[in-house]
């Protein structure tokens, strides 16, 4: 009992607390991986991958078009993710990937963009695929001021 008190108190309650967070969830859930791969405790966290990697359904190289207006994803990192947006689509499933991105990091989101990721400007924006070009030539840190 004390060892999963202290799984939940020191790894699962934040990432708990921000799962309503769309724009967080991409960040948070390689975070919560890197996390379970490094905690020290194996048992418990084999059995939290193994559970956490069968709910990742919404990681898709549509959704995580999301990160592009997370705070917490680095500048460079969405200068990557907007040069990857050339990168031709997957053959796979447009509905998930197979696996989280290697590597685990804020890097891995920029590996998981894809042309097929620039659907969600127009999920969020009327036209919003004619409309975020010159959104995205400019450099990330403007993004916040950008009106549209």
């Amino acid at each position: 009992m004390k060892e999963l008190a202290l799984f939940v108190s020191l790894v699962y309650v934040r990432f708990w607390h921000e799962a309503p967070l769309g724009i967080k969830a991409q960040l948070n859930d390689m975070q919560l991986l890197e996390l379970l791969m490094n905690y020290p405790n194996g048992t418990i966290a084999k059995a939290a991958r193994d559970t956490f990697s069968r709910h990742i359904w919404y990681f898709s190289e549509v959704l995580v078009g999301l990160s592009f207006f997370d705070d917490r994803t680095a500048a460079d990192v969405k200068t990557q993710m907007v040069a990857n947006l050339q990168i031709p689509a997957s053959n796979q499933s447009v509905k998930r990937l197979d696996s989280p991105p290697e590597p685990l990091s804020a890097t891995g989101l920029a590996s998981c963009v894809t042309q097929r990721t620039v659907a969600i400007f127009d999920v969020l924006l009327l036209n919003g695929k004619m409309n975020v070009q010159n959104f995205l030539v400019k450099y990330p840190k403007e993004w916040n001021d950008d009106p549209s």
